[in-house]
């Protein structure tokens, strides 16, 4: 069991599929499915807050066309991030995410279980997914507690969901500095058109790159100390007053250009990652992540007549939603529901072995057999 994490929260293969059963066995769901937090609201507003950002970072590449890692990043694959966007609209229809089981208690209360479960596997991978990294936390979880049918198929729209709202974060970050270093480059605008600034007049400049905590963005600051190192002994007073504000807040000069090209390095590797896992995410077959984690699945590849594994695609959907209903309304899980079908069907085997139609799960799940199976 993983009791303390990394300080980065980045879990090694072992460590992750501990953790999936660790969060699986906190989980507690509610009573009802139907009342819960929605996300499409959520979704709303990461879509409005990114279209924004590509728009910003375009208009700024053109004044300032010095390379940005991240910021190139955020705006040469806008299009991939618009793919998951629509891909997640037209995958989470309104009725669908109300059928899905929703947490009881904890910070993540009312919302949908897999989504929490994405979320955990996205924070502790760095936004780098690939199927048999799904297929491993999915499988772990269910050690301790039985995903549904339409929890493994809501599992790669909330990855996609997971992957746009972190991506959301990041880019509000990236906005925020290159704002930072607008704003200093208009303090130095100011600085360089003559040397009449007085003491008061330059904590006003400096005090204009402070964040909502009060502290100086480590961009404002890198933006100024590139400019003063360049400049003649007539800048000495700008140079004081920034040393005296970072001073204030324990800080140097050289703390503030480490912190910066941290911020921007880690930016531009965790953008990438989440860019790429969305291109990962379309590329993948989820039917083959459907049948390798589904415990439904599984229990019906035991079908006495040797049947099931043979059918189609499309034959074997239709006897998972016959058993999807079934467990709904009998208000039992569906491995219940698909292990007693099986039941059935061994059962005939033995009392009849000439009428093999009734050896067969199917017959159970969608024909004449599906009485005795409701009763």
């Amino acid at each position: 069991m993983v009791t303390d994490l990394p300080p980065d929260g980045i879990l090694s293969q072992d460590q992750l599929q501990a953790h999936a059963v660790r969060i699986a066995g906190m989980h507690r769901l509610a009573a009802s499915t139907r009342r819960g937090r929605p996300l499409l609201p959520q979704l709303d507003e990461s879509a409005a807050r990114l279209d924004a950002t590509y728009t910003f970072l375009s208009a700024a590449s053109r004044v300032d066309p010095q390379p940005v890692a991240s910021e190139d990043w955020l705006r040469d694959n806008h299009h991939v991030v618009q793919d998951q966007i629509r891909e997640i609209r037209q995958d989470l229809p309104k009725n669908y995410y109300r059928q899905l089981p929703k947490l009881a208690d904890g910070p993540s209360q009312g919302y949908s279980r897999v989504h929490v479960i994405a979320r955990e596997l996205i924070t502790h991978t760095a936004g780098r997914l690939d199927l048999d990294t799904l297929i491993e936390f999915a499988n772990a979880y269910q050690e301790s507690a039985e995903l549904s049918i339409g929890e493994v198929w809501a599992i790669p729209i909330m990855m996609r969901l997971g992957l746009v709202e972190e991506l959301r974060r990041l880019a509000d970050g990236v906005v925020e500095a290159r704002q930072s270093r607008e704003i200093a480059r208009r303090a130095l605008a100011i600085l360089a058109a003559g040397p009449g600034s007085t003491e008061k007049s330059l904590a006003g400049l400096i005090d204009g790159g402070r964040m909502k905590d009060g502290r100086l963005s480590a961009a404002f600051v890198v933006e100024l100390l590139q400019w003063l190192r360049d400049q003649p002994s007539t800048a000495a007073p700008a140079w004081q007053a920034l040393q005296q504000a970072l001073v204030a807040q324990d800080d140097s000069p050289d703390e503030m250009l480490r912190l910066e090209h941290q911020r921007e390095a880690a930016d531009q590797l965790a953008i990438g990652n989440i860019i790429t896992s969305m291109r990962v995410l379309s590329s993948i077959d989820w039917t083959i992540f459907f049948e390798r984690v589904s415990l439904t699945e599984r229990v019906l590849r035991d079908d006495p007549a040797q049947a099931y594994h043979r059918m189609d695609f499309p034959t074997r959907d239709r006897y998972r939603h016959s058993v999807e209903q079934l467990a709904r309304r009998a208000r039992m899980p569906e491995t219940t529901v698909a292990r007693r079908a099986i039941e059935l069907a061994r059962d005939a085997v033995a009392s009849d072995p000439q009428r093999d139609r009734s050896h067969h799960v199917g017959y159970y799940l969608i024909s004449r057999g599906r009485f005795k199976l409701e009763r």
